[in-house]
């Protein structure tokens, strides 16, 4: 009886005492290492991490030593342009980021990023020369494309910078050799390069990149612009709306380079030099589709590629006359893709197949009903060579069009070699309408048996 009383108390007095320490409100966190606590702020977008400094005398000065940088001006977006407010908190933005460089006592810096859709661009030199001396590691920046500003060749000199990010109308004068040296990631949006009259041949080397994407960006007064990335194993070039044919050369060194995104014009010259370990390739050209010797470069350059990705748009291009000349080059390639778009002409699909009698897959991911074949032709007119090694061929979906069976019975009875032809059918279920050209089990019977007297298998899934 005694000794159970004796726990009751003991549990009241733990638990007096916990009430206690609770009643202190102990400050642990304020009582972590400086070091910690700017390893928290790093990760807080700058406006609060400078926020904190209101908390206590600890606090006031913590975000003066912070490595990383988030500015942007969010604030700003759900404010009429009109409003005397806008302008002022315009303007303090435009102080509050003055005023942290200006206060911030490290020596380097390891990220720095600035979003800013209404603050005039005219102000990021000032801020980037204000960082350049910091030995920044990562630096990202996107603006509206309001405000087009030139920028002199100041980027150039981040020795230590390993991630750049740029996204804004912007024109960034460059003469000479650029190096890169410890870069290893590179992202350029709407990035136009200006060279010297004097010096219209200019480089970008960058020995250790990983990855880079360069979308919508221009040169002007450049005659040829080199790119040195030996290290680089994929690249993303995506072209704007620049469609008449230049003068300008863009020369591309990736002897390592595993995976090429292309979707331009080709209103520039691609010259795609010692790829020899490109494997997969994705081509998009559209516009003008720039001049014969324009996609004739393209596909010198690829000539090592395996595996092709051609957009609709690419299909009306390269199968033109002029272009197929170029074809052999492609001797290495075994797999084709062709992916959907507008109406395509079924005869420039069938004339581009010509050009390619090595590959061994043929995939059409979206299908074939974007072709219109018209029955085209007859069967059996092709070249001994059309398609001499195919063997395997991915229709999906695949919706019964007449156009579609057409072509269906024109690959089963111009192909050689091919063991199996895959189709993944598209159920009724799947349209709010009955399709036009769905097949009776009477016609599919017929295919399956034309397939057979082919040597060909047909797997419906």
């Amino acid at each position: 009886m005694n000794a159970s009383r004796s726990l009751d108390t003991s549990k009241k007095q733990n638990l007096a005492e916990g009430e206690q320490c609770n009643g202190d409100h102990e400050d642990i966190i304020s009582n972590l290492p400086d070091s910690i606590l700017h390893y928290i702020l790093s990760f807080l977008p700058t406006k609060y991490a400078v926020g904190t400094s209101i908390l206590s005398q600890r606090w006031k000065f913590l975000w003066t030593s912070i490595h990383n940088f988030d500015f942007c001006d969010e604030h700003l977006f759900c404010t009429s342009s009109k409003s005397i407010n806008y302008q002022k908190r315009k303007w303090f933005f435009i102080e509050f980021v003055n005023k942290v460089l200006h206060c911030n006592d490290v020596s380097k810096i390891h990220k720095f990023s600035l979003k800013c859709r209404e603050c005039d661009p005219a102000h990021f030199p000032t801020w980037v020369a204000s960082i350049m001396r910091r030995e920044i590691q990562e630096l990202s920046i996107y603006a509206s494309e309001e405000y087009p500003y030139m920028y002199p060749h100041c980027f150039s000199t981040f020795e230590s910078l390993r991630v750049l990010k740029i996204d804004m109308d912007i024109s960034i004068s460059i003469t000479g050799s650029v190096s890169f040296p410890s870069l290893k990631v590179l992202h350029l949006t709407s990035v136009n390069f200006c060279g010297g009259l004097s010096l219209p041949e200019v480089s970008l080397r960058c020995p250790i990149l990983e990855e880079s994407v360069l979308d919508c960006c221009t040169c002007s007064n450049i005659k040829t612009f080199s790119i040195y990335a030996p290290t680089l194993p994929m690249l993303k070039i995506k072209g704007g709306h620049v469609y008449k044919p230049t003068n300008c050369v863009v020369k591309i060194f990736a002897e390592r380079l595993v995976s090429l995104k292309l979707k331009h014009s080709l209103s520039y010259e691609f010259s795609l030099c010692e790829l020899s370990s490109l494997v997969d390739v994705s081509i998009d050209i559209y516009g003008t589709s720039g001049s014969v010797h324009h996609v004739a470069s393209i596909l010198k350059g690829i000539h090592n590629a395996k595996n092709l990705e051609l957009s609709a748009h690419s299909v009306e291009t390269l199968s033109r006359p002029d272009v197929s000349a170029y074809f052999h080059t492609l001797a290495r390639l075994t797999h084709l893709k062709v992916l959907d778009g507008l109406t395509t002409s079924g005869e420039k699909l069938i004339d581009l197949l010509c050009n390619m009698p090595y590959i061994e897959s043929l995939c059409f991911p979206n299908g074939t009903h974007s072709f219109g074949f018209k029955e085209f032709g007859r069967f059996g007119t092709t070249p001994q060579c059309f398609l001499s090694h195919l063997k395997l061929v991915e229709i999906r979906p695949f919706r019964w069009y007449s156009d579609e069976q057409w072509f269906l019975k024109f690959l089963i009875k111009s192909t050689r070699v091919m063991h199996k032809l895959i189709i993944k059918v598209t159920t009724r279920d799947s349209f709010s309408d009955k399709l036009p050209g769905e097949m009776s089990e009477k016609q599919i019977k017929e295919l399956q048996m034309l397939a057979r007297n082919s040597n060909c298998v047909i797997e419906f899934s």
